[in-house]
């Protein structure tokens, strides 16, 4: 799999990045002290080869602390989004989804240490005809 965009929320000084993609090479360029280790650190924290644990003190964002705290598994510090089509046939063939709603697949982290899976592209059924179910009935 291979990272196309992330976001980061509510994280140390960030509020809002916006979604940021990453190409074969992206750079983050600025001035001291400007933000850009707070943008890199989550995706380390989103599978750390070691350690990587959420330090309230230094990762909870100051502006909204308090509520971070009271309730960790409602804040997501980062989403990533991979481009899973390597993966998607084998997907496929376990859930019988469609290969191109399986070709992406975005990974959130919350302050709780959960972690969420989703497929943006696929939108699952929620309703079915009538005249559907008569068939099969």
């Amino acid at each position: 799999m291979k990272l196309t965009k992330f976001q980061i929320t509510n994280f140390r000084s960030v509020v809002d990045s916006g979604w940021i993609d990453a190409d074969g090479v992206t750079a983050l360029v600025g001035v001291n002290e400007s933000g850009k280790t707070n943008l890199l650190l989550p995706l380390w924290k989103l599978n750390p080869a070691s350690e990587g644990e959420i330090k309230p003190t230094s990762d909870y964002p100051k502006a909204n602390y308090a509520a971070v705290r009271a309730a960790p598994g409602e804040f997501r510090f980062i989403a990533a989004r991979f481009d899973s089509s390597d993966l998607a046939s084998a997907l496929s063939k376990m859930t019988g989804v469609a290969l191109e709603a399986l070709s992406e697949v975005e990974v959130s982290k919350y302050f709780d240490g959960g972690y969420t899976i989703s497929f943006p592209r696929h939108a699952p059924v929620t309703s079915i005809a009538r005249s559907q179910v008569s068939d099969v009935l």
